[in-house]
């Protein structure tokens, strides 16, 4: 399960890397989509944010029930 949410987190911090490299470029280039952009990559990022905090619930299910 470690693995999981290892894999999870890397992909937050490489959408964290690419999103800010996609709006730095449409910044630069004065692209009159920049906004959309930087509100899609909101999106995603806070979708895999919630997606980590439920893996983490899932976890502390888990254990909770190999306690009993």
């Amino acid at each position: 399960m470690e693995e999981i949410r290892n894999s999870l987190s890397n992909v937050r911090e490489q959408l964290r890397d690419h999103s800010l490299s996609l709006l730095s470029d449409a910044v630069y280039r004065g692209d009159t989509q920049a906004k959309q952009l930087e509100r899609q990559c909101a999106k995603v990022s806070r979708a895999i944010d919630k997606a980590i905090h439920e893996f983490d619930v899932l976890e502390n299910m888990k254990s909770s029930a190999d306690l009993e």
